[in-house]
């Protein structure tokens, strides 16, 4: 009997027994360089960095504290102001609001390195912009939010949320299939990949080898190969232990 793992969304079972050749070959130990050079290896090294400057100023401003302490409380207090002022999610600011408050001092340097950095913002504001871009093509459906609005209150502040915050109006739908079990859901979802004609597109947080990701990957392989369009995301820090450096 085969030892098996199902995943919370049934999507990967870990099996002794991979079915795709492609998956066996991942097996292969990564070599030393990809290891070194690789996105995890970067952060860990990047996030040292940080604390170690802290950790310098900490120990250099030491002499000076009494005064310093005083000066960062204050700081501190104009970051905390700082934060509820910004058009941020609740739970964001009060995660940084409460050790402000108890630490001022190493959370308000924390905050001030974590919060100017280049690149996020760079890619914040793509973003922003790509949402902008792209309202066009996701309009909302008046008639839908007003019945909504008056036959459920509370349904409707959450409509509007999702559709504030993160641009995603509501739409009705009347074909849904729900799926019990992962094992229902990975039938249907082969089955459909099988007639797919123009794209494949799939998005998962955490891919790993086995039964079905074997499966899946076999028809990923075959459909690219007669044309049809497959784009796949996963996300690189839920697999950054089970995906390869390089494929």
């Amino acid at each position: 009997m085969k030892n098996r793992y199902i995943s919370e969304d049934g999507f990967a079972i870990n099996s002794k027994k991979p079915r795709s050749k492609y998956a066996k070959r991942r097996k292969k130990p990564k070599k030393l360089i990809n290891i070194i050079f690789s996105q995890k290896t970067t952060i860990i090294l990047l996030l040292l960095l940080q604390f170690l400057q802290i950790f310098l100023a900490f120990t250099f401003l030491s002499e000076n504290y009494s005064y310093l302490s005083v000066f960062f409380s204050t700081l501190g207090i104009g970051v905390a102001i700082y934060i509820v002022n910004t058009d941020r999610n609740p739970a964001y600011k009060l995660a940084w609001i409460v050790p402000l408050l108890i630490f001022p001092v190493f959370t308000t340097i924390l905050y001030i390195i974590l919060s100017n950095q280049p690149y996020k913002r760079k890619v914040s504001n793509a973003y922003v912009q790509k949402n902008l871009d792209t309202r066009d093509y996701l309009p909302e459906d008046t008639e839908l939010t007003d019945n909504i609005k008056k036959n459920d209150p509370e349904l409707y502040r959450i409509v509007r949320y999702l559709d504030d915050s993160a641009g995603f109006p509501a739409y009705g739908c009347e074909d849904i299939t729900y799926f019990p079990l992962g094992e229902n859901k990975f039938e249907a979802m082969v089955r459909e990949m099988k007639k797919a004609e123009k794209f494949i597109f799939m998005e998962y947080f955490i891919v790993d080898d086995g039964e079905m990701w074997g499966e899946i990957l076999d028809i990923l392989l075959e459909k690219a190969f007669a044309g049809v369009e497959v784009k796949l995301i996963v996300d690189g820090m839920g697999s950054q232990f089970t995906m390869p450096a390089r494929d």
